[in-house]
C-alpha cells in the first residue's frame, strides 16, 4: 500500500472518499424525507437500484437467479431489513436502514485515521518509546532512536 503516494496519501484519500460518500448518504436521507429518491444501473441480466424514502435507505438488487441465489425470507434486526425472494428463475433482494445510521457508517474510517495518530504518541511516550518507530528508548545513552534516528526528549 505505501507504492507511489506512500501509506498516509492512500490513507488521506479513502478518508476523503469516505467523508463524500457519507455527505452523498446524508443528503440522500435528508431529501428522502420530502421526495423519493432512486439511483440505478441496469444491464439485460440485473437491476441495481440505491433508494431514500421516508427516511430509510435501501439497496435493492432485481436479477437472474443464476448468478446469486440467497434463501427466500425477511430478516429484521435493530431497524435494518433484509428480504429476499425468487419468482420463476428472478431474485429480489432488498437490504434497508435508517438513513442516519447508514450515513454513520462512512465517517468511521476518517474519525478513527484523526484520532488514531495522537493516541498512539500518547501511549508511546508514556511507555518510553520512539514516537515515530517504537523503538524501546530506555536506557540509550544518547538522545537520538538508533532505529529511525528521530531526537527524543530527555
Amino acid at each position: 500500500m505505501s507504492g507511489v503516494w506512500g501509506a498516509s496519501m492512500t490513507h488521506r484519500l479513502i478518508a476523503l472518499a469516505s467523508a463524500l460518500v457519507a455527505a452523498v448518504a446524508l443528503a440522500a436521507w435528508v431529501a428522502g424525507y420530502w421526495t423519493t429518491m432512486t439511483m440505478y444501473h441496469s444491464t439485460d441480466r440485473h437491476c441495481l437500484r440505491l433508494q431514500s424514502q421516508g427516511g430509510r435507505l435501501a439497496l435493492l438488487y432485481d436479477g437472474d437467479a443464476k448468478e446469486f441465489a440467497p434463501r427466500n425470507g425477511t430478516v429484521k434486526l435493530i431497524g435494518f431489513t433484509y428480504s429476499a425472494k425468487q419468482v420463476t428463475g428472478w431474485q429480489y433482494l432488498e437490504l434497508s436502514g435508517p438513513g442516519w445510521l447508514i450515513a454513520l457508517f462512512p465517517f468511521l474510517y476518517p474519525t478513527v485515521l484523526v484520532f488514531r495518530g495522537p493516541l498512539r504518541r500518547r501511549r508511546r511516550r508514556r511507555r518510553g518509546l520512539c514516537l515515530k518507530c517504537g523503538y524501546d528508548l530506555r536506557g540509550l545513552p544518547e538522545p537520538r532512536c538508533p532505529e529511525c534516528g528521530t531526537p527524543t526528549q530527555p
